[in-house]
């Protein structure tokens, strides 16, 4: 008799058990969309740029149990128009859902194809696989660094679109001389030697051919991270005008000048990004 109730408990256990939701489990986004788990949906987000938060995604719990999903960085996101560039994820999101619970979420991420458009509102994204190890190697070093800046995005063109290693510069010269090294190791490419008068390495040549000069006022009331950039009509960064990771609280009148005798678009924009979000943004005419 007591074996055949130790019996019936054990088959009890074992059934009830098939239904247990492990509460450590983590799934990435897109096995737990194949799961059944969740619902999500992936766009653009207009109100960033290309490298800093460009995706906003929506995720819905199908279950009436918690759950934990993760967005893994080296994660690309493939559009489905294919004039609107591809991305990849530069920064791990765990997500924790109550049951039927929905959050949004903004992404960090860069674009993984020069020449196609930025996102925007309505591109619409769809989980795909994971980044190369070429690439990989980069978005660890970015996530790692936190390299969430224009140098960090000439980085990973390097490898997705074979941009010329003396491009990864700017402002922030540490990340740029560990970037450089990085890409170098991942393409075979020479580190590049800076030279005089390089319009993306030497900011303060004043060797101008056709010289552009404008003033941004802007005033923060906190320690704030400040970057000035400009943009060409596809939303693409070309220069880095200014990178502060720490300004102080006050009102700033920034001045810039360059040689733009390298841009031929009649029209760029200055956007004035505090803490990785766009304030001001100002046209620039050339032409």
């Amino acid at each position: 008799m007591t074996s055949r109730l130790s019996f019936l408990l054990i088959i009890v256990f074992f059934i009830s058990g098939i239904n247990v939701i492990n509460a450590d489990e983590i799934l990435s986004l897109k096995e737990a969309k194949i799961k059944g788990w969740i619902d999500y949906k992936a766009s653009g987000n207009g109100e960033s740029t290309h490298y800093l938060k460009p995706l906003k995604i929506m995720v819905r719990n199908r279950k009436d149990d918690p759950v934990k999903i993760k967005i893994n960085s080296g994660r690309k996101f493939i559009s489905k128009d294919t004039l609107i560039q591809n991305l990849v994820v530069t920064k791990e999101e765990l997500i924790t859902l109550k049951a039927f619970e929905s959050k949004n979420v903004e992404v960090f991420a860069m674009c993984i194809q020069q020449y196609n458009g930025c996102p925007f509102e309505k591109a619409e994204y769809e989980a795909g696989e994971m980044a190369d190890k070429k690439l990989l190697a980069v978005v660890k070093m970015i996530e790692e660094n936190r390299y969430y800046n224009t140098i960090g995005q000439y980085a990973v063109w390097a490898i997705t679109d074979d941009l010329p290693l003396n491009q990864i510069s700017g402002y922030d010269t540490v990340a740029a001389k560990n970037l450089q090294k990085l890409a170098s190791l991942l393409t075979g490419k020479p580190i590049p030697i800076i030279k005089k008068g390089d319009y993306r390495t030497d900011y303060y040549s004043g060797n101008y051919k056709i010289r552009v000069y404008g003033t941004v006022e802007f005033t923060i009331p906190g320690k704030s991270e400040v970057t000035i950039a400009m943009f060409d009509k596809k939303n693409m960064v070309v220069r880095e005008l200014l990178f502060e990771p720490f300004v102080e609280p006050g009102t700033y009148e920034f001045q810039f000048s360059f040689d733009a005798s390298v841009y031929t678009d009649p029209v760029y924009y200055i956007k004035l990004i505090i803490n990785k979000d766009v304030k001001i943004v100002k046209e620039l005419t050339l032409r």
